[in-house]
């Protein structure tokens, strides 16, 4: 009987010197945070004219909330006399981007999304007067904006009126959540 009360003290012991290094070891292990959701975003672009709807685009991306966002571009390249200067029969030609550029991120937060939005619309003018002979007049509308949205409802974000005409531009965006 003896024998068996020194055992159990044994463990016992080995037990109480071994129960730091358990809880320790237990502590210490890194807590494991769930992946940023995965959103679709749903812009749409409405050109409208006197309030009416004249023309509209569409643009969906998909972007994990907190990573670096999304990127569109969407265009052509006007060909622009860079100088007067002639050599032989060739101009030196230069190029000018022209279209749409969108930029987006996401951050989650407790009441629904914030979404940084930048936009870029510009359009060669067509059959107005130009600033120069040959050289193109553009049109262009540009916003840096921050929202907060509630995911599958469909926010107007912005609208940019264009100063030379009675033509506006009304943003909307729908952020959906996938995973």
């Amino acid at each position: 009987m003896n024998r068996t009360i020194l055992k159990w003290l044994v463990m016992a012991a080995v037990a109480f010197l071994l129960w730091p290094a358990v809880a320790a070891a237990q502590e210490s292990k890194p807590e494991v945070k769930p992946e940023p959701a995965v959103y679709r975003l749903d812009y749409v672009i409405q050109e409208l004219d006197n309030g009416k709807r004249i023309n509209e685009r569409r643009y969906f991306v998909s972007t994990q909330a907190g990573r670096h966002g999304c990127q569109v571009r969407v265009g052509r390249q006007v060909p622009v006399a860079a100088d007067s200067t002639v050599s032989g029969d060739q101009k030196h030609i230069q190029y000018m981007s022209v279209g749409m550029n969108l930029d987006c991120s996401l951050r989650e937060q407790d009441n629904g999304v914030v979404l940084e939005t930048s936009v870029e619309m510009s359009s060669v003018v067509t059959g107005g007067e130009l600033a120069l002979p040959g050289a193109p007049v553009t049109r262009q509308a540009r916003a840096s904006i921050t929202s907060v949205l509630t995911p599958g409802k469909p926010t107007i974000i912005g609208t940019l009126d264009d100063v030379d005409s009675t033509r506006s531009y009304q943003i909307e965006v729908t952020a959906t959540r996938m995973k």
